[in-house]
């Protein structure tokens, strides 16, 4: 982890973004300059003038003007910063007339943040020229200050009253220099990143992304779809399996009979040969032993 920290700090240095940011920093001071003296001097020209049909073509090459200056802005934004900003309004249609066209642009909310990007992009520009020339020129003086020994050998340096060497001044100064270099370069970098924050916010439509379905070519022929297979359990018919029939001439081979089981079988009581055994034996004609004889009835 501590590897990683220091591949961090120290990487700022040799990484390209970093000096992509640097570009776009301090392209804004004079940028900011041009657009805020440009938009501040058209519009109170525009406005004032407009009761005599002046002030509408001054104000028309204004608007005219900013929304090149909002699409450089973005192009810009997206190239150094590389930022995702979203589309600057809806699809055009070839159709519409300079009515139409005229209404889409008033209401088209970009139009309106461009133009406060442009005035910010002034006292923007202002900070980020301040801080980034004090800083980066404040660290490569002090790297640079070994230097300074080769003009003036016997320079007397002082800290906090006390007299030091100039050799272990500029030891001291060379160390804090290389040190302040990365930092320096974090800070701008941070900078940046809320510039183009910024520059996501009003430069371009904030939409949400959706995962949107990719389009086959018109001229391109899209095959459809089987249906997906759905298992079906299919009956299983039981058929009776034909023996072979032995061709003339060919042997038959006559597999031994598989063993049965030798478990006994239970026991079955014969049954009378005749069924008119059985009905004597059921119903007898003569009783073994005579019914014993009713009594006189007693008079």
């Amino acid at each position: 982890m501590n590897n990683n920290w220091l591949a961090r700090f120290w990487g700022v240095i040799i990484r390209p973004q970093t000096y992509l940011n640097l570009a776009y920093l301090f392209l804004a001071f004079p940028l900011g300059v041009v657009y805020f003296v440009f938009l501040v001097t058209g519009l109170s020209l525009g406005f004032p003038l407009i009761i005599i049909w002046v002030g509408l073509i001054i104000l028309a090459v204004v608007f005219a003007a900013s929304w090149a200056l909002t699409l450089f802005e973005r192009q810009m934004a997206i190239w150094l910063l590389k930022v995702e900003i979203g589309p600057t309004g809806d699809p055009s249609n070839p159709g519409d007339d300079i009515w139409q066209r005229f209404k889409k642009y008033i209401g088209n909310s970009v139009t309106w943040k461009g133009l406060i990007f442009l005035l910010l992009k002034f006292p923007l520009g202002t900070v980020s020229f301040t801080l980034g020339t004090t800083l980066v020129v404040t660290a490569l003086a002090l790297v640079f200050s070994p230097i300074a020994l080769i003009f003036f050998p016997n320079a007397s340096v002082q800290f906090f009253g006390l007299d030091v060497h100039p050799a272990v001044a500029a030891s001291i100064f060379f160390v804090i220099g290389i040190l302040l270099v990365p930092i320096s370069l974090h800070i701008l970098n941070g900078l940046a990143y809320v510039y183009g924050q910024i520059a996501r916010i009003l430069l371009g439509k904030l939409e949400t992304s959706m995962a949107i379905a990719p389009v086959a070519p018109a001229n391109q022929v899209v095959a459809p779809q089987a249906p997906a297979a759905v298992d079906v359990p299919v009956p299983v018919v039981s058929e009776p399996i034909a023996a072979p029939v032995p061709t003339p001439g060919t042997p038959v081979v006559m597999e031994p009979a598989s063993e049965l089981p030798t478990e006994p079988l239970p026991s079955v009581e014969p049954l009378a040969a005749e069924p008119t055994d059985l009905i004597d034996n059921l119903f007898p004609s003569e009783p073994d032993e005579p019914a014993p004889s009713e009594p006189p009835a007693q008079s």
